[in-house]
């Protein structure tokens, strides 16, 4: 709450509105989605547009070089010394943020779009693939450790919600006194959040939340790495197992709990497509699947001229 005061209070916004999320991807991702009961975390430098994360970290970089900066590295010298060159060293860190960070990307989803899905999101993803929507229920999520809603902020903004921190963090040096590799843990975890949670506030329609990821000795047992092919590229994954972990206090993650429904994109296998997702959400055990498998009725051009 006291480092990421942006993502609790739109956490507690979006449980008591009832929402959900989705997933826009292509027909045969959904397919390996539902049939193998995992999702997968990919590299962010492999995102649609790895600029992204430079527009995250131009922010950060700004907000450091600012006078609430050098309050921040103030306040960590006067505590403990040992803490502030982490501010210096932050450019050195940073490569090691983009190459060992995975994510899963996410979006709101508003039940005015249960019949149709979102437009820009069907042009952003489509292309020349059948695209589908996995529409999740979205309790088991948000209550993540590691999910943020993404930021759409300018500079400016993103510098008053720095402000917020550094005026937090007096509190948080109080209650980690003694503990300095978890106050340094922290600041690093705050840094990965706000280089891969800030984008251009042009991209606001998108209604982002990402599930952030950093593999270390003590990372969560539920996921697993491999390495997959894509179109003959060897990428590093980590997988989620969509499967209740009672032991570790994870529930209602299985696909019958998850899905809400499935929309299927502009497309002109769309008949086909429905008749593959409901067979395989029977198959998985979720109730009334008919009903769950929407076709999108949006008249949506993939291809359009321009004007001579």
């Amino acid at each position: 709450m006291l480092l990421f005061p942006f993502a609790a209070s739109a956490a507690i916004k979006f449980v008591n509105a009832g929402k959900r999320f989705v997933h826009y991807c292509s027909a045969d991702a959904a397919t390996n989605i539902l049939s193998n009961e995992s999702v997968w975390m990919r590299n962010a430098r492999l995102m649609n547009d790895f600029s992204e994360i430079e527009y995250g970290t131009k922010c950060l970089q700004a907000a450091l070089n600012s006078s609430q900066g050098s309050s921040l590295k103030g306040l960590l010298q006067n505590s403990h010394p040992v803490l502030s060159p982490i501010l210096d060293d932050l450019g050195a860190s940073l490569p090691s943020i983009r190459d060992e960070t995975y994510i899963l990307c996410l979006s709101e989803h508003e039940r005015a779009e249960d019949q149709t899905g979102r437009l820009s999101m069907w042009r952003g993803y489509g292309g020349d693939l059948d695209s589908t929507a996995i529409i999740l229920n979205a309790n088991a999520i948000v209550a993540m450790p590691d999910i943020s809603p993404v930021a759409y902020l300018t500079e400016n903004e993103f510098l008053q919600q720095f402000s917020a921190v550094v005026q937090s963090f007096p509190r948080i040096i109080s209650l980690l006194s003694n503990d300095v590799t978890k106050l340094r843990e922290i600041l690093m975890t705050a840094f990965t959040f706000a280089i891969m949670c800030t984008k251009h506030p042009g991209f606001h329609e998108e209604k982002e939340w990402r599930l952030v990821f950093r593999p270390n000795p003590a990372s969560p047992a539920i996921m697993t790495k491999s390495v997959v092919s894509q179109k003959g590229f060897p990428e590093v994954i980590y997988q989620i197992p969509l499967k209740n972990r009672p032991d570790l206090n994870i529930s209602g993650i299985e696909v019958r709990d998850l899905v809400d429904r499935v929309i299927i994109g502009p497309s002109d296998r769309a008949d086909d497509l429905r008749r593959h997702f409901v067979a395989l959400l029977t198959k998985k055990g979720v109730l009334a699947p008919e009903q769950r498998v929407i076709a999108s009725n949006i008249p949506f051009r993939k291809t359009i001229t321009p004007p001579q």
